[in-house]
């Protein structure tokens, strides 16, 4: 994926308190290339809901038509990405 691909996503991931936090680019951009290289490649995750691990972090993923449901860590860390 392309980082101008990505420039025009507003993406927060909210804390347990429910204030936002706005991922760096670099970040959003490594998390988009494991979806896009890994996730969509391989047949480990071929369900639409599964957990994987992204640079040491523990994910939970929901995989939809349009985009993906990403638990980071945690249920009240959530970023939600576009599938392209």
């Amino acid at each position: 994926m392309e980082d101008a691909d990505w420039f025009w996503l507003l993406i927060e991931w909210h804390n347990g308190n429910g204030v936002p936090d706005v991922l760096t680019q670099i970040e959003l951009t490594r998390l988009a290339d494991f979806m896009f290289e890994v996730v969509e490649c391989d047949a480990e995750y071929e369900e639409d809901e599964f957990c994987c691990t992204f640079e040491g972090t523990r994910l939970y993923v929901e995989r939809y038509l349009s985009h993906y449901r990403i638990e980071i860590g945690h249920e009240d860390n959530v970023v939600e990405l576009p599938r392209h």
